[in-house]
């Protein structure tokens, strides 16, 4: 309850600073808090009704275009991540928000788009801060949509590049549950086997280059 509080304050400030302030250089970080907290209020895509200045009455877009001269902006997480990625594409937020605009998708349950955005983002950052995090995405979802090999190529190449990262050891069993899906059920067990050596306290002290 309380980081649900903390996030509708969160909300509401950056909402009425964007307002105030449209033209800051500032708008992209503004835009990135404001999408986090929309995104952890479940807030993802933008409603097909807005308020109108009277009375917080309901309408529709067209209604309140007709009646209306003034109105608050309804922002979702989907479109304060889509404005920073097509208005601010040089910003230090950019990467984060190809990453949050998957993982929109992903909570709206369009597993073909989640994947797509996914793959897009390894694609612009092969390194990037979330490169981790999509990649071990990436290959759950390949494995759920019926792929258990390529989801373990995708798991294979995490645990070769990134065997540092807190994922390794959910990847190394990543594996022996894809292999159960593909009904191999003797590398399944090798790759059980495997994962007990992938522990992320191992590697707590290891410099990331």
């Amino acid at each position: 309850a309380g980081s649900d509080e903390h996030d509708f304050k969160t909300k509401m400030h950056y909402t009425n600073w964007l307002e105030r302030f449209p033209e800051s250089p500032y708008r992209d970080q503004a835009l990135f808090r404001l999408g986090t907290a929309l995104f952890r209020l479940n807030e993802i895509k933008t409603a097909e009704t807005i308020d109108t200045v009277s009375g917080g009455k309901k309408s529709t877009k067209k209604e309140a275009n007709d009646t209306i001269a003034f109105r608050i902006p309804v922002y979702s997480a989907m479109s304060c991540f889509d404005e920073i990625i097509r208005k601010h594409p040089k910003s230090e937020w950019v990467n984060d928000a190809y990453f949050y605009k998957s993982l929109c998708f992903d909570r709206m349950k369009q597993s073909a788009e989640t994947l797509k955005q996914l793959q897009n983002y390894l694609y612009l950052y092969p390194r990037g801060e979330h490169a981790v995090a999509a990649k071990f995405h990436l290959a759950r979802l390949k494995e759920q949509s019926g792929d258990p090999q390529s989801a373990i190529a995708v798991y294979e190449d995490l645990l070769n590049n990134f065997y540092y990262s807190s994922y390794a050891d959910s990847a190394a069993q990543g594996i022996g549950h894809a292999y159960v899906s593909a009904k191999k059920f003797k590398q399944a067990v090798i790759a059980y086997e495997n994962s007990r050596k992938y522990n992320a306290d191992e590697f707590s002290a290891v410099d990331i280059l």
